[in-house]
């Protein structure tokens, strides 16, 4: 078994460990990877028989993306919307914020509806990990996504169309930012990518 962390290697074992003994020409093949893949933490499994003993998995995990916050829960929400799992003290430190109602009920294994900020998250999925600037949070209103970095700034990405364009403008503006232009930036709307639109905050300029 190859692809995944230990934390999910260690589920995958513990949901295997039936299946464990069985001939492979009369093992379901289909039934345990279907097992599999509803663990939260699985995003995908195939599986290859090595005949004489061999079963060989390769397990593609879920991707953390952002921390969905409900009341007094917070979850670890995957680039596909997917709860993985509690947020633990190392995701609460590094994911973007993502809110919902606080009656909202979630579990681990349930995908976010249209109705729960799940555009918010698919935007956050398309961020490459070298953006110039920290995001801190996620909100959609009215099909409208906006992130928030960690100044406080505002990224209006606008509809969810062509968010990979809008994430790239979006970059090339704020490198041309130095430290001082990016603290009084209040927000930058890129909804329409081929014209960018950056406002600064009146209490901060001179």
């Amino acid at each position: 078994m190859s692809g995944a962390p230990p934390a999910v290697v260690a589920a995958v074992r513990s949901v295997s460990q039936p299946f464990l003994g069985e001939s492979l020409i009369g093992l379901d093949g289909d039934t345990l990877a279907g097992r599999l893949r509803a663990l939260p933490s699985v995003a995908g499994v195939e599986y290859d028989r090595s005949f004489p003993h061999t079963l060989r998995l390769r397990v593609t995990p879920e991707q953390p993306v952002a921390l969905v916050r409900a009341g007094t829960q917070t979850w670890v929400v995957s680039r596909r919307g997917r709860i993985i799992r509690a947020a633990d003290r190392l995701a609460l430190r590094r994911l973007p914020r993502v809110w919902l109602p606080s009656a909202t009920e979630l579990r681990p294994g349930d995908t976010l509806a249209d109705d729960q900020q799940v555009l918010a998250v698919r935007a956050l999925a398309r961020v490459r990990a070298r953006f110039p600037a920290p995001i801190v949070a996620a909100r959609e209103s009215a099909g409208q996504i906006t992130l928030v970095l960690a100044g406080k700034q505002e990224l209006r990405l606008g509809g969810a169309g062509a968010l990979p364009l809008k994430l790239a403008v979006a970059e090339r503006v704020l490198e041309t930012l130095d430290p001082v232009e990016e603290a009084g930036l209040l927000y930058l709307d890129v909804s329409l990518p081929e014209r960018p639109v950056a406002a600064a905050n009146p209490q901060l300029s001179s």
